[in-house]
């Protein structure tokens, strides 16, 4: 199981990027805009990576949604003194016990999320771009009253 909790230090807004390359970083940068600093032109975004050009579709994150970056810490919750009866189809041979509850660390909202391609803007049925869009369509559809 998770659990997520607000981080204790300020959290900001950002805006995720998923770049079509290869990157071996996971983590945060210090990027200045001599690196990293896109324009918008016709509705979409234009931004140079490494001397390529890259097109970019903003896909915003709807008002009742929330979009988060999270950060495993190292801790886990405290479990609480109740327990659930086991389930009536759990096997004999399982393990009873129950499993720790690891805490994600809430570190950022991400308010805007861009899906860039070479060259040109990401087609609509790009793999991430067509995923995004549909999970949207898909959670709205199945949490509508």
């Amino acid at each position: 199981m998770l659990a997520i909790q607000k981080s204790k230090s300020k959290t900001d807004a950002c805006s995720v990027n998923i770049i079509p390359c290869r990157v071996h970083h996971n983590g945060p940068t210090k990027v200045t805009k001599r690196f990293w600093s896109p324009s918008t032109e016709k509705g979409f975004k234009v931004a140079y990576f490494r001397g390529r050009k890259l097109k970019g579709t903003p896909i915003r994150i709807p008002e009742d949604y929330q979009g988060i970056i999270v950060q495993p810490a190292d801790r886990v919750l405290a479990s609480s003194s109740s327990k659930a009866p086991p389930a009536a189809d759990s096997d004999d041979d399982e393990d009873q016990g129950s499993e720790p509850v690891k805490v994600l660390e809430h570190v950022s909202e991400i308010k805007e999320m861009t899906v860039w391609g070479h060259d040109q803007e990401p087609a609509a049925d790009d793999a991430y771009r067509k995923g995004i869009e549909e999970w949207l369509s898909f959670a709205d559809a199945i949490h509508r009253p």
